[in-house]
């Protein structure tokens, strides 16, 4: 017999970031965000620092992480890339107990890198954890490629942080 049911998880804080565009995202680096023109920031758990950041201090508790992207650009040397697919992982220090799993996206008919969309589910036990979203790289059987967001070519990417009780 289960027991009687919780309350409903309330939102305690909400936070909206933009990839910074132009940039190029190198292998092994952290993408660059600035704060979404919303506007939306309520709340409290997480801070950054300056105008543009790689880098969250998270403090204790259970938040939402929601990426979203399209119009990563590849490299296009002759004869173009295909089959790419792409990964961003999420590095903390101190670590996290709960590995998450990457970030995952692929190629779209344009030659462009599409993200996945997906929210991941993240227990920060300490505070003044350091969050960055790292890429990992555009890659195929060819290699391990960078990629740049460019105004010229439509596409962004945006992550919501949502921490919730």
């Amino acid at each position: 017999m289960a027991g009687p049911q919780g309350p409903p998880g309330t939102v305690a804080a909400l936070s909206d970031y933009d990839c910074i565009d132009p940039q190029t995202i190198a292998v092994g680096e952290p993408l660059v965000f600035q704060p979404d023109a919303s506007g939306v920031n309520f709340g409290t758990g997480v801070t950054t620092a300056g105008g543009t950041f790689s880098s969250f201090v998270f403090q204790k508790g259970t938040y939402q992480l929601q990426l979203t992207g399209f119009g990563f650009l590849p490299p296009f040397p002759n004869p173009p890339l295909t089959g790419l697919q792409m990964r961003i992982d999420l590095s903390a220090n101190p670590k996290l107990e709960q590995p998450l799993s990457p970030w995952g996206g692929f190629q779209d008919a344009a030659g462009l890198l599409d993200l996945t969309p997906a929210t991941k589910n993240v227990i920060v036990t300490t505070d003044n954890t350091v969050i960055q979203l790292i890429f990992f790289g555009a890659f195929n059987a060819q290699g391990s490629f960078n990629v740049s967001l460019r105004p010229d070519v439509v596409g962004g990417c945006g992550l919501v942080i949502t921490r919730v009780q």
